[in-house]
């Protein structure tokens, strides 16, 4: 699942972990960070360089659950790409990338 959420952009799959855990990773240490303060039991970031996704944390499913459902009941905004405006500009300019992209998918996919 990918999730672009106030917090950052996360890639969460269940892999190389519990059962009950799902690994949440991230392109930048600084995601995990911020999705910890939000969900404490989101474990420590491992730096692994030569997969794609750079940074990683185990938690259990239950955890990461309830933070989601806390972003959820959270929203309080209209449109998210004005809402996380104010992050750097590289960050958004993938941002608006990645939106773009899945517009352009949607037009080609109605023609």
């Amino acid at each position: 699942m990918w999730l672009f959420c106030e917090a950052g952009f996360f890639s969460v799959v269940h892999k190389d972990c519990q059962d009950d855990e799902l690994m949440v990773r991230a392109r930048a240490a600084e995601d995990l960070d911020a999705l910890r303060r939000r969900c404490p039991g989101l474990g420590p970031t491992m730096h692994t360089p030569h997969g794609d996704y750079h940074y990683r944390a185990l938690v259990k499913r239950a955890h990461l659950a309830e933070t989601m459902a806390a972003l959820v009941d959270g929203i309080d905004y209209g449109n998210f790409k004005a809402h996380v405006h104010g992050a750097d500009a590289a960050r958004m300019s993938a941002y608006y990338r990645v939106w773009s992209a899945m517009a352009d998918w949607q037009a080609r996919r109605e023609r």
